[in-house]
């Protein structure tokens, strides 16, 4: 196996490796020794096959394991050897050239592929004495817990059958069929589909046109989608729902008591609002802790001055924005609310 550095800039390194089609060889006729006692092909006695008709039979597919034993052991190998540490896993390439992988697996060629990475830096550790970290501490308000219960209740609300029109707050069943210049869509047909109306679950104006519905009443609701609907391809468009309305149900009163606690498997309304607060707490935690690494972070970027590994930044930043985004989202919360923006944000971290 030859090795050769063909890329030094930095951190970054690029090696070429080369496995003569001998040793390949070599390591076929191996393969083809140890499988040779085990082969039990019909016509031949067991251990007696030819190795000729094995190579025949097998040669290919015990190749092509032979190429990827070297191409998932090599590397880590061949960057021991040069007493480096990768910052990340080596990316590994080859001929996408069919015809010179065919004389690969046929070992009539030579095998070469690169490995590209990208190492660690070295540095000398400095005093962190001097270090000052601030932990914001959030105390949160028996307000907050409060609304987050509300909310909770609100979703498990029951309703019961009304006589008359739907007002704002029933929930209305029905069946609808949209169609887009009187041609239906994909996604725009339920044979039941329940819907509360205010809450905006559906499409701007949708809702406001049930107002006053009343069961077994057939409507034609027109409305547009917004111009930055997820579905792209109806983004924009007016359509037409054809709706009948199969039910109406109004909301019961909102009771946050050990019976509501219960249907959500906790045994008392107490025990709700600890969860409740536990939970805001955590989400408040998390935040803090982000917080805390952004401080240590810049304390220690005055510090130490260095290359970094370009891959190993980008995956550290996707981890760290998938985080912020995650808990924005549990939140229920937005970069607005934070008095930012995605852009800032972005720029920040």
């Amino acid at each position: 196996m030859q090795v050769t550095e063909t890329k030094a800039e930095g951190l970054k390194r690029e090696i070429q490796v080369v496995v003569p089609a001998s040793d390949l060889q070599t390591r076929l006729q191996t393969k083809l020794h140890e499988a040779k006692g085990q082969a039990k092909l019909k016509g031949f006695r067991p251990g007696k096959v030819p190795m000729e008709h094995l190579r025949k039979m097998y040669g290919r597919s015990m190749m092509a394991e032979i190429v990827n034993q070297i191409i998932n052991e090599s590397p880590r190998s061949i960057i021991a050897d040069r007493k480096e540490r990768s910052a990340m896993q080596p990316e590994v390439a080859m001929t996408e050239d069919e015809a010179e992988a065919e004389k690969v697996l046929k070992g009539a060629s030579d095998f070469t592929f690169t490995v590209t990475y990208e190492t660690l830096p070295t540095f000398e550790l400095q005093e962190t004495k001097g270090i000052k970290i601030e932990r914001p501490i959030v105390e949160i308000a028996d307000e907050e817990v409060e609304d987050q219960v509300k909310r909770i209740a609100e979703n498990a609300r029951s309703f019961e059958p009304k006589d008359g029109a739907a007002e704002s707050g029933d929930k209305v069943t029905m069946s609808f069929l949209g169609k887009i210049d009187d041609v239906p869509f994909d996604g725009g047909q339920s044979d039941e589909s329940s819907l509360v109306l205010g809450s905006g679950q559906f499409i701007p104006g949708f809702e406001d046109q049930l107002i006053g519905a009343a069961v077994g009443e057939e409507k034609q609701v027109n409305v547009s989608f917004p111009d930055d609907y997820s579905a792209p391809h109806l983004a924009g468009k007016a359509a037409v729902f054809d709706v009948v309305v199969k039910s109406v149900s109004k909301p019961n009163e909102l009771e946050l008591n050990d019976e509501l606690a219960k249907q959500l498997g906790l045994e008392s309304i107490e025990r709700l609002r600890t969860v409740v607060r536990e939970q805001i707490e955590s989400q408040y935690g998390s935040a803090t802790r982000q917080k805390v690494k952004r401080q240590l972070l810049d304390a220690l970027d005055k510090d130490y001055t260095f290359e970094l590994p370009e891959k190993l930044v980008e995956a550290e930043f996707n981890n760290i924005w998938l985080q912020v985004t995650s808990e924005l989202t549990k939140s229920g919360k937005s970069f607005e609310d934070e008095e930012t923006t995605e852009e800032k944000a972005r720029a920040e971290y």
